[in-house]
This record gives C-alpha cells, sequence and structure tokens, in this order.
C-alpha cells in the first residue's frame, strides 16, 4: 500500500493513481474538514491484497475515478486551481454525491 500524506501530495500524484478502486485515510480522519485533509495521510492499494486489507482496516474517502473526475471538473470550471478549490470540491462531492459547479 502506498501512503501520501496531504492532499497536495495527492493532487501532484494523481496521474499515478490506479485507475479502479478505493483511496482510503486512517479512520479517525475527518473528510469534511479541510485543514484534516491538507495532512491526512492517503492510502493507495496496489494490488487486491491492499484493496482488502484497507476496506478492513481504514475509511474509504473516494473510489479514484471519482477522485479524478473531481480533479477534471475544478480543471474544467476553474483555468488554474488551487488547492483550497479542489478540497472544496472533493468535501461537496463527499457531503452531496454531485460535482461542484
Amino acid at each position: 500500500m502506498r501512503n501520501i500524506i496531504g492532499i497536495k501530495n495527492l493532487l501532484e500524484n494523481k496521474l499515478s493513481l490506479p485507475k479502479t478502486g478505493w483511496i482510503f485515510t486512517d479512520n479517525n480522519v475527518d473528510s469534511e474538514n479541510p485543514d484534516i485533509l491538507k495532512i491526512a495521510v492517503f492510502y493507495i492499494p496496489e494490488n487486491e491484497d491492499d484493496e482488502f486489507d484497507g476496506e478492513d482496516t481504514l475509511s474509504t474517502l473516494v473510489e479514484t475515478p471519482i477522485f479524478l473526475a473531481i480533479c477534471a471538473n475544478r480543471e474544467k470550471n476553474l483555468e488554474s486551481p488551487t488547492d483550497q478549490q479542489y478540497i472544496e470540491a472533493l468535501i461537496h462531492y463527499l457531503k452531496y454525491d454531485d460535482f461542484i459547479e
């Protein structure tokens, strides 16, 4: 399982994320708190065993394709989105199951 610390690093590594699967966080992460997402550890499964382990021991944040779609939506609607704008879009999706406009 690959660990990425902080949303900024997750965004910087988004092109190397797997095409399927979940992005996990620790169980105590408040995924609707922007300050927490800035420092959270994101766990990226590298194989099926990692995926099963993550489902048993970690919290699911969002599926990788959805995360990439959230990023693409921000990039489509804003010229150069900031980390904060990506965070807002992610939180909006988690709350409303819909993309921010």
